[in-house]
C-alpha cells in the first residue's frame, strides 16, 4: 500500500506563496521558511532536486527510495510514497509553471503530511 498524492496545479500567472499545515495551521512553506511543523514528515523541492525536510522516522525510507530512484525505476518522491504504508499520511504536490520568453518554466514542491505524527 502507498500513500496518496494530492496535486494542486497553480494557474500560469500564480506563484507558490505561503502554505499552511492542514492539521494545525502553522506555516509549512514559504519563500523564507522551511517546514517547522510536526505534521510535515518530508518536503522535497524538485528544482533543488533534494529533500529539505525528513522526519527521523522516514530517514530509512528516503535512503531506500534514493537507491530505487538511482536504478531508474521511478523518481525518488514516488518511491517514497510507494514505500510508506500509512492511513494517516498523504503527499501534497503543488505545481507551478507556465511559459516565458526562454520557454516553459516551473516545478513542484512535495510535502508529506501526517495527521498522527
Amino acid at each position: 500500500m502507498s500513500i496518496r498524492k494530492v496535486r494542486i496545479k497553480l494557474l500560469e500567472d500564480q506563484k507558490l506563496g505561503v502554505l499552511y499545515c492542514p492539521v494545525c495551521g502553522v506555516v509549512i512553506h514559504s519563500k523564507d521558511i522551511s517546514p517547522a511543523c510536526k505534521h510535515v514528515v518530508f518536503s522535497y523541492i524538485d528544482l533543488v532536486g533534494d529533500f529539505d525536510t525528513i522526519a527521523p522516522k522516514l530517514r530509512a525510507v528516503v535512503n531506500k527510495a534514493h537507491k530505487i530512484a538511482e536504478q531508474g525505476e521511478t523518481d525518488v518522491v514516488d518511491a517514497v510514497l510507494n514505500l510508506i504504508d500509512s492511513e494517516t499520511m498523504f503527499c501534497l504536490e503543488v505545481v507551478e509553471g507556465g511559459e516565458a520568453a526562454g520557454g516553459p518554466y516551473g516545478g513542484s514542491v512535495y510535502l508529506g503530511i501526517d495527521f498522527s505524527p
